[in-house]
């Protein structure tokens, strides 16, 4: 990394590495100086207007938000996965029964990036678990716990999955070399204490107590962590899912209802772009002014895809709900929301019923077209829903 696209003031030092690399060491949060001006403010207070919108699309006493919770972060999980190079398809995600908590049986590369995606869902909702059955603060535990179910047996794991990293990394193409890389994080020994001081300023009072706008610290901390890069594998999707964390955590949310990848995918190069001129710049305006705009437009796509999945929910109530219906039926379909597939099996269970019975009730549910069976297998079938997919992944 050369020296010459540092300006005067940028936000860091410039320290050699062991082989004679510059690296980037960012200066602790919050910066000297936060900018403010009429864009600035227009931007946040739209952002919270729609971030407000997304709350009161999920009000729990008109719906169970959980219904609607696990296929959005299916989304955020396929995007921010993608957005790393990892692929997989709706389809692909669905043969993983994430909702019901059962292991991926890997057979090749496309299983083996399912299940880097399947991790990602896992790694927030054992995120979510610390903060709400430990009241645990987004600190170094919970994001070196996530870390850990994210990297657990897929590629990267023999990397100290849980750890901060103890050899320097690199942002660039690997043909390049460390030489030649566009951006080279701090090295591995500043990793701890630059961490330190990010968790300290994650949970500073200045941060409970409002003085600093509670989007303009997620803006800053996530800045930070993507600099500071501390693992040597998953930094962007650990990144990206501290977002929902912290709104919960923080109380801006009562559920991760906020995924920002479906929308940064769509500008990533804009998205490195906007964190390298804070580093080589210190243009902080352009980035908090960046990730307001995302803000918004996810708040407001993910408005929009609860409607729209509302809108089948009733109507597959309409659908199941006649004279000659099991009252089964709602709670199944309730089950299907909840999860990318359920087998003849799963819903014996949840049903409390015989495997004959909710196989009865599982075919009901393909022929009125609301189920798919995806393996095209005679044993051993798993049951989707296309229409639920075709809202989420559209």
């Amino acid at each position: 990394m050369r020296r010459e696209p540092f300006k005067e003031g940028y936000p860091g030092r410039l320290v050699e590495t062991g082989s004679g690399v510059l690296a980037f060491v960012p200066d602790p949060l919050p910066p000297r100086a936060i900018p403010v001006d009429m864009a600035l403010l227009k931007a946040n207070g739209a952002a919270h207007a729609a971030l407000g919108a997304l709350q009161m699309a999920f009000p729990p006493e008109d719906y169970d938000p959980f219904l609607m919770v696990h296929p959005l972060l299916g989304r955020e999980a396929v995007c921010s996965s993608r957005m790393e190079g990892t692929f997989t398809t709706p389809r692909e995600l669905a043969l993983f029964d994430i909702g019901g908590g059962v292991e991926p049986k890997v057979r090749g590369r496309v299983d083996a990036e399912t299940r880097e995606v399947v991790n990602y869902i896992r790694a927030v909702r054992k995120g979510l678990s610390l903060i709400r059955e430990e009241n645990l603060p987004v600190c170094h535990r919970l994001i070196r716990a996530a870390h850990a179910v994210l990297m657990e047996g897929v590629r990267g794991s023999t990397s100290r999955p849980g750890e901060y990293r103890r050899d320097q990394n690199y942002i660039g193409r690997r043909v390049d070399g460390i030489g030649g890389a566009r951006f080279v994080p701090p090295p591995p020994g500043e990793v701890p204490a630059a961490m330190d001081r990010l968790e300290a300023f994650i949970n500073t009072e200045a941060t409970r107590a409002g003085s600093i706008d509670l989007l303009v610290a997620f803006a800053l901390i996530h800045y930070q962590f993507e600099t500071i890069h501390p693992f040597e594998d998953g930094n962007g999707r650990i990144g990206r899912m501290l977002i929902p964390l912290l709104m919960v955590e923080k109380g801006l949310l009562k559920e991760p209802l906020l995924h920002l990848s479906p929308v940064l995918e769509k500008r990533k190069e804009e998205y490195v772009e906007r964190m390298l001129a804070v580093s080589r710049e210190g243009d902080w305006r352009g980035w908090l002014l960046f990730f307001l705009e995302v803000v918004e437009k996810a708040a407001g796509e993910t408005v929009a895809k609860a409607a729209s999945l509302r809108r089948l929910r009733a109507a597959y109530d309409e659908k199941v709900l006649t004279r000659r219906s099991s009252a089964l039926l709602p709670r199944l379909l309730d089950e299907v929301f909840r999860r990318n597939s359920i087998t003849i099996k799963d819903a014996a269970t949840i049903l409390r019923v015989t495997e004959p019975q909710a196989a009865a009730h599982i075919h009901r549910l393909e022929a009125l077209q609301i189920l798919e069976e995806m393996t095209g297998n005679a044993k051993y079938q798993r049951f989707a829903c296309p229409d639920i997919m075709g809202i989420i992944f559209e």
